[in-house]
């Protein structure tokens, strides 16, 4: 497990390869008492795949702590693959930015699990593809929201997941499979929205769910 820093660690992988075995790959913590500073690149320009064999619960980032905040930082350029949980969030996690990644062959990409505190604030994904896994994006947190723009969700079995009031914004994206389930409270406002699916099963809801659809083309 690689433990980072938010306010002072910088990895910069120059398109390196890492070949994991393990259950978690990155673990973060913030030694500055005022995570508003931090405006780093924290990971950026690496191949990660996981060559465990039991992929049961690993983890490539696990954007959590349970006394520092985790938050004010960005990601770009990572590809993620073969892992249980590409990107974890939870408790103390929030402002955290995506940009320019792929996540494939993942049982959840982005994951953000109910019952935690003080996380879930504007996470974002922008120009990124999450494909060929099970769970594209999962939001269980009431308080939070997970925001997508100019991104490709292609060929996973469930492309969002959300419970409750937990919201999930789709904007300007790229949406395919065979089997796509957009779960309840699910916001796609786009002009060019592409939604692309060839089985019978297109939205799954729940009680008092809602699916709100803008400015698409389906």
């Amino acid at each position: 497990t690689i433990e980072l820093d938010i306010s002072q660690d910088i990895i910069k992988g120059n398109y390196a390869t890492i070949l994991f075995k393990g259950t978690v790959l990155f673990n973060f913590t913030n030694s500055n008492n005022l995570p508003y500073y931090n405006k780093f690149t924290n990971v950026c320009e690496l191949y990660v795949k996981n060559i465990s064999e039991d992929k049961q619960n690993s983890i490539c980032l696990n954007l959590q702590n349970e006394e520092k905040e985790i938050s004010h930082i960005r990601f770009e350029n990572i590809n993620i693959q073969d892992f249980y949980y590409a990107i974890y969030i939870f408790k103390n996690a929030y402002a955290i930015n995506f940009e320019h990644c792929d996540v494939l062959n993942c049982t959840n990409a982005v994951y953000m699990p109910a019952q935690g505190s003080n996380y879930g604030e504007k996470i974002s994904l922008s120009n990124c593809l999450i494909y060929n896994g099970t769970n594209a994006i999962t939001n269980l947190n009431q308080n939070g929201a997970i925001f997508l723009d100019n991104c490709s969700i292609d060929y996973n079995e469930i492309a969002t997941k959300t419970s409750g009031n937990s919201k999930i914004h789709i904007t300007n994206s790229h949406m395919e499979g065979k089997q796509q389930f957009i779960g309840n409270a699910t916001v796609i406002n786009s002009e060019v929205l592409f939604l692309k699916l060839e089985n019978k099963n297109i939205f799954e809801t729940y009680e008092n769910s809602i699916i709100q659809f803008n400015n698409c083309h389906i």
